[in-house]
């Protein structure tokens, strides 16, 4: 098997299952701050954020202080579909980024804990594979991976901004 030159792996965030997940518990500036109040800001601010890029689905749960919404990262030539949970307590708040599946050219594929390696996905490809193809398939997942996880970070750190101001 041929050498390939270093290209870096990239490890995503996982959660007790191994499943990606990116997820922050943040307490508020303003303690006191009720659930309620809480869970209409994350509303208004899933409403603001997502709009311009696409049309997301949002679910409230007023009664138990929980916001689902379901939308798309676009990111470069290829989506990736994620569901956002946003748990809203007194004074504090989770949110949690789960179930994240890459779509490119109608095609669906969920987002693995790491990249693929040049060495694994020659494997998968067998001897037709092409070394320059293969290279070339692997870095563009790497930085899927990379683009998808500062979309995923600058969302949660966004929420945050919003909801402490």
């Amino acid at each position: 098997m041929a050498a390939y030159p270093a290209l870096a792996q990239v490890q995503l965030p996982t959660d007790a299952n191994g499943q990606v997940q990116f997820q922050e518990l943040v307490r508020l500036t303003d303690k006191t701050r009720s659930t309620k109040q809480v869970f209409t800001q994350s509303q208004a601010w899933a409403e603001r954020y997502f709009k311009p890029t696409n049309e997301p689905e949002i679910q409230p749960d007023q009664e138990h202080g929980v916001l689902f919404v379901r939308g798309v990262y676009p990111i470069g030539e290829q989506f990736v579909r994620f569901t956002m949970l946003i748990e809203a307590k007194t004074g504090r708040y989770r949110a949690t980024i789960t179930d994240l599946i890459g779509e490119n050219n109608g095609l669906l594929s969920p987002i693995q804990p790491a990249s693929a390696t040049v060495e694994e996905m020659q494997k998968a490809g067998g001897q037709a594979a092409k070394p320059e193809v293969v290279e070339a398939v692997a870095k563009e997942q790497a930085d899927l991976y990379k683009a998808l996880e500062a979309a995923c970070r600058a969302t949660l750190d966004n929420l945050k901004t919003a909801l402490n101001s």
